[in-house]
């Protein structure tokens, strides 16, 4: 069906006869907006998932993108949830591989990830149900908030579909483009006549077919992210604030109880506690007022204990959660990884339960071995008895890691430089021949006006 990536993924289409062909091949090159580039080639598919495809039919196959060294297929984040969302809008839909011999790319970043798939089609669905279910996963809003380089339509993307019935010099047709140009090209996919008109789609086939919900859905789940992150935000400015409160009492009290290296304690506690709002917060109405509470704060820690620039070996670090987290950077993971559904434990990819629905679950450790609500292993509040709201939580259950990036926004907040080494020459430099490395450093970062936040892009590490 298609892929939209940087590096161009795969999309397979099947077609029953020679004139779907054509019609297909044809479609697709007619489709390209002006801003965009068709080229038609011979398909890189490999003959070995090649001659698994169906050759006919009505079904949707999504395939791997490549195969690790014992086969096993690797499959990318975005057709995660492709098979289950194209089976709940009535469409025969299976990946290539079976569970046992399949995984994901894991790539945990909030920086921009566009699609990317590699999917089979059947010959009836090209040109109505699956262009219109692709042209709505490509223009669908990003429900995480994420970066995608201002509006998130400049990236260059690829659409390639591959026909295995097609001659073998020209049965894949690829458009590139900006997301804007291939995104047009689909939605004039979308509505192109069915070169087969009157067929009818096929029923699933009892083994593809999905039991009722075990659950009762509650609507939308976006409400119960956006509460989630407020919470955070929330929870982590009244403990700094706390924090600050306890350590002024504490100096109230000196030295009468020996308080004031308790009280600086507390008060750093503080600032790492703002420094985690200013992460959740981030790139949400609430940044700003988590930014100015952040430099407040510093500012009377600062002129209350002073700072001194943390040293270990000889070497000096960076490692004041005011200063760090000026700049707006964070560690980002990539990998491939096997994924398990919190609501019912089943593999992610082919449960019946949905991204983007809520649902209403039994609170507490019962048939599963974590909490259906807040994912604990350990005991929690909630009751078996009581249902809550919740909203379905892909477990990584087993990851094999690849790189670590570092990225202008992690997809988990939390994920933050802590330390970091400070060049001796730079600080030569800037304290002047008086000084010398092993002597203290004062940091006055908090004193200074504030500058602004920081912003980094991708860098590889």
């Amino acid at each position: 069906m298609a892929a939209a990536s940087p590096r161009g993924s795969r999309c397979h289409s099947n077609a029953g006869t020679g004139r779907h062909n054509e019609v297909m091949s044809n479609s697709l090159r007619d489709s390209s907006p002006p801003g965009a580039t068709t080229t038609i080639s011979p398909s890189n598919l490999t003959p070995e998932d090649r001659t698994r495809l169906p050759t006919d039919g009505d079904i949707v196959v999504v395939t791997p993108t490549h195969r690790t060294d014992d086969g096993v297929g690797v499959y990318t984040s975005a057709s995660l949830f492709v098979v289950k969302e194209l089976r709940a809008a009535s469409i025969r839909a299976r990946f290539l591989d079976d569970p046992q011999h399949r995984t994901f790319e894991a790539k945990k970043s909030a920086a921009a990830d566009l699609i990317a798939l590699s999917i089979s089609v059947g010959g009836t669905l090209i040109s109505n149900v699956a262009w219109k279910y692709l042209e709505r996963l490509l223009s669908r809003a990003d429900r995480g908030g994420r970066r995608t380089g201002g509006s998130g339509q400049a990236e260059e993307m690829e659409l390639t579909v591959i026909d295995p019935n097609g001659p073998a010099d020209r049965n894949q047709v690829t458009i590139h483009g900006t997301r804007r140009d291939v995104l047009d090209a689909v939605a004039r996919l979308a509505h192109q006549p069915d070169p087969a008109p009157g067929l009818e789609r096929s029923p699933q086939p009892p083994e593809l077919q999905r039991p009722g919900a075990r659950f009762m859905t509650a609507g939308s789940d976006v409400d119960l992210h956006e509460a989630y992150v407020t919470r955070t935000i929330d929870n982590a400015l009244a403990a700094g604030a706390a924090a600050l409160a306890q350590s002024k009492a504490l100096l109230a009290s000196f030295p009468t109880n020996g308080g004031l290296a308790s009280a600086e304690a507390v008060a750093r506690e503080g600032l790492a506690m703002f420094a985690s709002a200013l992460n959740w917060a981030e790139d949400t109405p609430r940044e700003e007022e988590a930014h100015q509470e952040l430099d407040s704060a510093g500012r009377w820690v600062r002129s209350t204990f002073g700072c001194i620039v943390h040293q270990e070996d000889g070497t000096y670090f960076e490692t004041c959660p005011v200063k760090l987290g000026h700049v707006r950077v964070g560690f980002s993971v990539g990998g491939t990884a096997t994924r398990t559904c919190s609501l019912c434990g089943d593999d992610v990819s082919e449960c019946e339960h949905m991204r983007g629905i809520a649902y209403l679950v039994p609170g507490g450790i019962t048939d599963l071995p974590w909490c259906r609500v807040c994912q604990s292993k350990a005991g929690c509040d909630h009751s078996p008895n009581e249902f809550y709201r919740v909203a379905m939580v892909a477990i990584i259950t087993d990851m094999h890691l690849k790189e670590v990036s570092l990225v202008a926004k992690p997809a988990q907040p939390e994920a933050r430089i802590h330390k970091r080494s400070i060049d001796t020459a730079d600080l030569q430099e800037l304290l002047g021949p008086e000084w010398s490395p092993g002597m203290p450093v004062n940091c006055d970062f908090c004193l200074r006006p504030c500058q602004g936040l920081v912003q980094h892009g991708e860098t590889k590490v």
